[in-house]
């Protein structure tokens, strides 16, 4: 079932039937950053989650789906830092545009950061 209102203050919740729409999501990318595709951090299967992230990424901005980026800043001389190549996003699924990139040091991309404004203000604006 699909929410028919993304912003109720009120807890209604209403829902109607049958799949939501990518036009109407929020896709948050997190972490897709250099750090798992090479050295110490380097993952088992990266190609692939990366293929898939950017397929989805393409069809959510074919849909005009809002895109929000989160990436883990370690600190310089770390494999999270993004002020060098190691910890930047990966160009394939990249920011474009005015898509934002929240910055986060600590695990929960929520605490400290701008993305539950982000969230809200998506949900909102629809």
């Amino acid at each position: 079932m699909q929410r028919s209102d993304h912003h109720d203050p009120a807890g209604t919740q209403q829902f109607r039937p049958g799949p939501a729409q990518l036009a109407e999501a929020t896709l948050i990318l997190i972490d897709y950053q250099n750090t798992y595709t090479e050295g110490v951090m380097e993952l088992d299967g990266w190609k692939q989650a990366l293929d898939a992230a950017a397929d989805l990424l393409a069809r959510a901005r074919r849909a005009g789906s809002t895109v929000i980026h989160v990436i883990n800043d370690g600190g310089e001389g770390t494999p999270y830092d993004i002020r060098a190549e190691i910890g930047r996003i990966h160009p394939s699924v990249a920011p474009v545009g005015d898509e934002p990139t929240v910055v986060k040091g600590k695990p929960n991309a929520f605490l400290d950061t701008n993305l539950g404004e982000l969230v809200d203000n998506a949900a909102t604006t629809r």
